[in-house]
Order: C-alpha cells, then sequence, then structure tokens
C-alpha cells in the first residue's frame, strides 16, 4: 500500500504508519481516562493473545494493574503469558496470569479478538457491578452479553481508534519538527565540534542541550557514549567548555 500510495502520490506527504499502534494508543488513552489515571491494582481481564491484547496486558501489568488473560487457544494464551512475564520489570509485584473461573470482580474487560459473538454472557458475572468493557476487536461480544450488560447499567464501550489518530502524525507535530531543526544534530561552533539531541559524540566533542540555539553546557563526550568527570578533563578540552560558554553568553546578548 505504501509503496502504491508514493506512485500515486506527488504533491502530499506519504506517511507511514502501523493501525495496530494506533489502536493500541486509543484503547491505552481510553483506559487511563476511564480510571483517571489510576491503574494500579484494579483487575483486568483481557480476551486474546494476539499482537493487540499482549501489547495492552503488558502495559496495564507495568502499571501494577492485575492483569488475567483469556483467549481460545489456550496453549498459545500460556505461551505469550509466560513470555510478558519475562519481559515485564523483575521489581514489578503482579505478574500476568491465566484466566481461571475461580476469579470474579473484574474492573475492567478488554477484547482483541479476531472472531464475532465469542464472549457470551456467562462471562458478565466475572464482572463487578460497576464495571468497564472495552469491545476492541468489535462484535466480540454476544448479544446476550452486551443485552445483559446494558440492562444492567454496565459501562460498554466500543473503541474509536480516533482517540489516538494524531499519534499517527507524530511526524508532522511542530514539537518533532522542533527537536530535529533545533536540538538534534552535530555541528561546529568557533571551529569546536558539538552534539546534542542523543547523539553519542566522539572523544572531546562538547555536548550542548540544543544544537542550533545552545543555551548549555552538557560537558565533554568520552568516546564511548558518556560524559567526562570534571577531574578528567584535559586543557584542551577545558578551553572548549570555555569557549562555548562564552559563545552562549554572546548569543545571548545579541538576542536579548
Amino acid at each position: 500500500m505504501f509503496s502504491i500510495a508514493k506512485k500515486n502520490i506527488s504533491k502530499s506527504q506519504v506517511i507511514p504508519f502501523k493501525p495496530n499502534d494506533v489502536t493500541v494508543e486509543s484503547c491505552d488513552l481510553l483506559v487511563r481516562h476511564l480510571f483517571e489515571e489510576d491503574i494500579q491494582e484494579k483487575k483486568v481481564l483481557i480476551f486474546g493473545s494476539g499482537n493487540l491484547s499482549s501489547k495492552m496486558a503488558l502495559r496495564l501489568a507495568e502499571r501494577q494493574a492485575e492483569v488475567f488473560v483469556w483467549a481460545r487457544n489456550q496453549e498459545k494464551a500460556s505461551t505469550i503469558v509466560d513470555a510478558l512475564n519475562y519481559i515485564l520489570p523483575k521489581y514489578n509485584d503482579t505478574k500476568i496470569k491465566l484466566f481461571h473461573e475461580d476469579e470474579n470482580d473484574f474492573d475492567l474487560m478488554i477484547s482483541f479478538l479476531s472472531a464475532e459473538n465469542v464472549i457470551g454472557a456467562d462471562f458478565f458475572n466475572y464482572l463487578k457491578k460497576d464495571g468497564t468493557v472495552i469491545d476492541g476487536g468489535i462484535n466480540n461480544f454476544s448479544k446476550d452479553f452486551i443485552e445483559v450488560a446494558l440492562n444492567s447499567g454496565i459501562s460498554f464501550i466500543r473503541l474509536d481508534t480516533r482517540i489516538a489518530f494524531h499519534y499517527a502524525l507524530m511526524s508532522l507535530n511542530l514539537e518533532t519538527f522542533r527537536f530535529f531543526d533545533n536540538v538534534f544534530g552535530t555541528r561546529e561552533i568557533e571551529q569546536i565540534r558539538c552534539v546534542a539531541g542523543g547523539i553519542l559524540g566522539k572523544h572531546g566533542d562538547v555536548i550542548v542541550d540544543q544544537i542550533k540555539h545552545p543555551t548549555q553546557v552538557i560537558g565533554v563526550a568520552n568516546g564511548l557514549g558518556g560524559v567526562k568527570h570534571e577531574c578528567e578533563l584535559t586543557d584542551e578540552e577545558r578551553r572548549k567548555i570555555s569557549t562555548i560558554r562564552e559563545y552562549i553568553l554572546q548569543s545571548n546578548k545579541k538576542n536579548l
């Protein structure tokens, strides 16, 4: 699709993006909104063991939610859960678990299944009275489940990916332009090589906060991705720092 678009569109900019990423960001933003940024210790049941389900399970578990996974293929689900728990930080207090029928009182159910009418009304009994359901796969829940949920006053939401569509347009964001235009890069200032924006400097390069209009000297690169300690600086490197600081001072005076 991207290749076809590039061949046929001559004036507009063509931006590649993964719809799955936008879907995950949309779901994440929705959950954060619903729980007012407080997902810790909330009990979440996620239906599915694919790309979207796995990413949401990992995100919520990293925020200390109690996450359970249910999938039609239990063997695959078990493998996914094990893999996600390997990825979780060692200090994470909670681990992702496979759903079992002894569990109940879920605050939230999220579905990302690739089939319709899979989640029956019996799953409603595992949800809290004031719980929330997010149908991310669209039509994953049976008509019976939906009817029971709506009649019980449950908040039932079909995920709208417009929530995070701006995520797909990040490359056009003014702040993104500013970063690449003003912050990120290398340049010579007073014949001294300077780096900024995360670029690893060569040994002796001066690291500044932003490359176009620097306002601060961070230090001198050690050539290994770090900054040299004050006691390690040579006379020449101290001269470089002094020169760049003087340049910054003079530039500030001109802009006043």
